[in-house]
């Protein structure tokens, strides 16, 4: 019944154990439909020709090794790609495995490109459209031989019509496998690409001695669900479902977790997390926080669980270190204990900011790898199977004798002493025997943290349990110098800000041999007397001079525009002019003034009172204001409100369909549909869905507008690149900042909070939010795409 996931010649799975006599024992568990997927080099050839439909349709179908050289792919390429692309793509077939490619085949295309893709294209006959596409890096240094550069986009198409192909409309096929759909109006377009990646995620392989990707079928009375309390993205499997799994390898026996995908458009939905061993059950349990998209509201794409196994625990270093603790293996090689992790550079910097003196962690990066000494490592979180260890408690698995009382946990990105916590380890004293012994067989990699309605691994850095690793830290030493004092310290990372520093007030200073310059105040740093920073910036945006300058030296000679309260115009014809009634600082009476008298006073910047003025009274939307005073003050109109919804529509008396925005100020306005369309699609399409008003006239083409948003946020030019070179540029400056004011100083803190919301705007449409003399040392294009000043 699983034919439609593979079609006679196309099947890539293969028997698993084939010509093995221990295959049969897996009857019980594995129908032949639940096969493991073979990609060993010697099957590679067939591997890549999956799909042979499309293979014969366009023999020529411009697949290149990795290494082609760029100047024949030019030649090789159509046209119309290589003048789509400033570098032409490299299209890859690799050895891997993967949720689309295992439902398409051979209608899938992976390209590598330096510039970001098309949303969709054709190609002989064939027309794509782009499913996911993300930003990789390229280890090593130099150029490469294709002139992609370090840093390029990976992008995965489906071929969805073409000359012998069965057409594919790709928004439904999507909403058979999930109902992204509600997931994109509810959750925005970000949420909904980092969910696209699931589906392209590639299976790993048993051990390197086995051909064999950990993709299954499986069936949906193998799951269960289970109610969430604290799992916060790890579920349970048998150790018998995991051995069979992972086809009872030598790593599927000492296995105690993996790493999973799994995707039941009929029962489950998508979901992603860890899967811990536990005794005593006989169904794999999915608790609801490792369920990412909801099961599909239309027909199923099928009927199974596609069972995709990313990673499986212990790695190979937990494996070897865990070694160092088990008597009945032998210890590592010194080769092995070279290849061993350091404690990483995030987590010494918090150590440090804790209280840890410098010389003691430099001890012990010194000697850690001799056997007796390695007292540190990366471990995988999971939730405890047992349900017995004691709330605020966790288990080290794996480290028999050598079981410390306490450990010292944090989770990358660390920045501050706060991301950081002692716990106590949980042991006989606390846990009933059985228990104890259950979590005792597993192998060293892992930290078990307890169930329960106050999970602890949010308290630690905002870490869950869907695949989070943390650093756990027992040396006695190193532990000793650990102080808490200052931790919960709300006014870290506050900065001192009045009307000065809010408005960035810009001033004329005179500095010598350069005379007069134009000043803005960009950082207060202190007060009675109040001081101030304030700077100059060359045309590129950075920052040019700096000084130190009082509220006095500031306001010396000027007064300040603080309030509007009138106009009028002065004059007949050409020769009118505008005047405005104000008040100034330092001043009780108003007094009416040109626009030239406000220029000169603000230095050709307008002031904020009299753009608000301007636009309250309405006198940018009609003829009273000249143009040239109307696009002076337009420049400095602060349009801080985003649409939140639509809440109504109505046909106007053009006939026209017009929509009634709700804007995030409060405010709502009437708006055409057809101007709205291209910026406010998942308004338009949320609004249309809750109203059935997608086959009404006008509202055509409004079903896929959430799907449109999806694939144009995936294909924006800069805002992959730009938020991987915003988390290094915050990176950096979090380093500078530690070196030259320590862990506690307000721009430190700042800083490596600033690095880590920057990873999560992949995931969420934000903003970096940075106090003014902090957002002028991020780059102008940063800055201006990402940051808001504070």
């Amino acid at each position: 019944d699983n034919a439609s996931l593979f079609s006679g010649d196309e099947e890539m799975i293969t028997e698993k154990g084939k010509g093995d006599d221990s295959s049969d024992d897996n009857a019980s568990l594995f129908s032949r439909d639940d096969e493991m997927i073979s990609g060993n080099e010697s099957d590679f050839s067939r591997f890549s020709d999956i799909g042979a439909d499309i293979g014969s349709s366009c023999p020529s179908m411009n697949v290149f090794p990795e290494k082609e050289k760029v100047g024949r792919l030019k030649k090789e390429l159509p046209v119309s790609l290589v003048t789509d692309y400033i570098t032409p793509p490299v299209v890859r077939r690799e050895p891997t495995c993967y949720y689309l490619m295992v439902l398409w085949g051979g209608r899938m295309r992976v390209e590598e490109s330096k510039d970001p893709p098309s949303p969709s294209f054709s190609e002989q006959g064939l027309q794509y459209e782009i499913v996911y596409t993300k930003l990789c890096s390229r280890k090593g240094k130099g150029p490469t031989d294709d002139r992609m550069g370090r840093k390029y986009y990976k992008s995965y198409f489906l071929a969805v019509s073409g000359p012998g192909l069965e057409d594919i409309d790709l928004k439904s096929a999507l909403a058979s496998i999930g109902d992204f759909e509600s997931l994109t109006y509810e959750d925005g377009a970000h949420k909904t690409v980092s969910r696209f990646d699931l589906l392209v995620s590639p299976s790993c392989r048993i051990d390197n001695n086995r051909p064999e990707f950990c993709m299954h079928r499986l069936h949906n009375d193998m799951f269960e669900l289970i109610d969430d309390c604290g799992h916060l993205g790890c579920g349970f499997l048998p150790k018998s479902f995991l051995v069979e799994l992972l086809g009872k390898s030598v790593p599927a026996q000492r296995a105690f977790a993996v790493q999973v995908r799994v995707i039941g458009p009929s029962f489950l939905g998508t979901a992603k997390g860890m899967l811990a061993v536990k005794d005593g059950i006989s169904k794999i349990q999915i608790p609801a926080s490792m369920i990412k998209v909801s099961k599909s509201k239309t027909q199923p794409l099928h009927e199974y669980v596609a069972f995709n196994v990313k990673q499986h625990f212990p790695w190979t270093n937990q494996w070897v270190t865990g070694r160092l603790f088990d008597p009945n293996e032998k210890d590592p090689t010194e080769k092995q204990l070279k290849e061993l992790n350091p404690i990483c550079d995030d987590t010494q910097r918090v150590l440090r900011c804790k209280g840890v003196d410098g010389d003691v962690i430099q001890r012990y990066m010194e000697d850690f790898k001799q056997l007796t000494r390695i007292k540190h490592a990366n471990l995988i979180g999971i939730c405890d199977p047992t349900g017995n260890i004691p709330s605020g408690h966790v288990f080290i698995t794996g480290i028999g004798d050598y079981h410390p009382s306490k450990v010292f946990v944090t989770r990358n990105p660390c920045t501050e002493g706060k991301d950081g916590v002692i716990v106590e380890v949980a042991s006989q004293r606390n846990m009933s025997e059985k228990a104890l012994q259950s979590l005792s067989k597993l192998g060293f990699g892992a930290i078990v943290f307890p169930l329960g309605d106050d999970p602890l691994p949010p308290k630690i850095n905002d870490g869950d349990l869907d695949g989070d690793a943390y650093d756990v830290i027992w040396d006695e030493e190193l532990l000793e110098g650990i102080s808490t004092i200052g931790d919960n310290d709300e006014s870290l990372g506050e900065v001192l800000s009045d009307d000065v520093t809010r408005d960035g007030m810009t001033f004329p200073h005179v500095i010598e041999g350069k005379g007069k310059k134009n000043f803005e105040v960009i950082q207060k740093i202190q007060e009675n007397p109040d001081r101030y920073v304030a700077a100059t910036f060359c045309n590129e945006g950075r920052i040019k001079a700096q000084i130190e300058v009082t509220r006095e030296q500031i306001f010396e000679g000027t007064a300040y525009l603080s309030k509007v309260v009138g106009h009028r115009s002065v004059g007949k014809g050409r020769k009118s002019v505008v005047e405005f009634k104000c008040q100034w600082d330092h001043c009780c009476e108003s007094k009416w003034e040109s626009e030239n008298d406000i220029r000169k006073r603000h230095l050709n910047i307008a002031p904020d009172v009299l753009v608000e003025y301007a636009q309250a009274e309405g006198l940018l939307d009609n003829s009273i204001l000249p143009e040239r005073l109307c696009k002076w003050l337009e420049l400095y109109v602060k349009n801080d409100a985003d649409i939140e919804k639509i809440v109504n529509h109505k046909t106007d008396v053009h006939g026209e369909i017009v929509v009634l925005c709700k804007w995030s100020d409060g405010t709502k306005t009437w708006k055409l549909l057809n101007d709205q369309k291209e910026d406010c699609k998942i308004e338009i399409g949320a609004y249309a869905k809750e109203n059935n008003l997608f086959n009404e006239p006008g509202w055509e083409g409004t079903e896929g507008f959430w799907l449109e948003e999806v694939q144009d946020l995936m294909c924006k030019q800069p805002r992959a690149r730009d938020i991987k070179l915003l988390m290094e540029k915050c990176h950096a400056r979090h380093v500078e900042a530690f070196k030259e004011f320590g862990g506690h100083h307000h721009d430190t803190i700042i800083w490596g909070r600033a690095r880590k919301k920057a990873t999560e705007m992949e995931k969420h449409d934000v903003r970096l939010k940075l106090p003014r003399h902090l957002y002028y040392k991020l780059p102008k294009t940063l800055r201006e795409n990402h940051a808001e000043i504070l």
